[in-house]
């Protein structure tokens, strides 16, 4: 199973299967938004964390629609409505969130890959009473 991708701000904004579909929605619009994630469970769950926040998602033909409070109309897709401040600012936020959620878990990977790193390399430098001091 492929990526899906989220269209916040877009010509139609849903839960889309395929680059190329969620393409056709952001692409020459201004000020579009529009995240993909790994799984569709993923899309989901956030969408769900999006719904407790105020969003509404309705079930769509093919895949789930979403709109904000501001009520972006999914019925005609020619109907461009722009999102006020304060979803603008929401939605840096939540991305804000997201980023600095991603960034933790980067740096706890890199944590984890230097104590391996060092342990390995003192292990064939130092002595084994040498290694007992520095308790590696």
């Amino acid at each position: 199973m492929g990526k899906t991708y989220v269209v916040f701000v877009g010509r139609v904004p849903r839960v889309y299967d395929t680059w190329e579909e969620a393409r056709a929605q952001v692409h020459q619009y201004s000020r579009a938004n529009h995240k993909v994630f790994k799984h569709k469970m993923d899309a989901d769950a956030f969408i769900k964390f999006w719904q407790i926040d105020g969003g509404n998602v309705q079930e769509g033909s093919s895949s789930s629609t979403y709109s904000t409070n501001s009520s972006l109309s999914t019925s005609n897709p020619s109907i461009e409505e722009s999102s006020s401040t304060g979803d603008v600012k929401c939605d840096l936020l939540k991305y804000q969130l997201d980023t600095a959620i991603e960034q933790q878990n980067h740096a706890m990977k890199i944590a984890k890959l230097y104590a391996r790193m060092l342990n390995a390399v003192a292990s064939q430098v130092l002595l084994d009473d040498e290694l007992n001091k520095w308790h590696i």
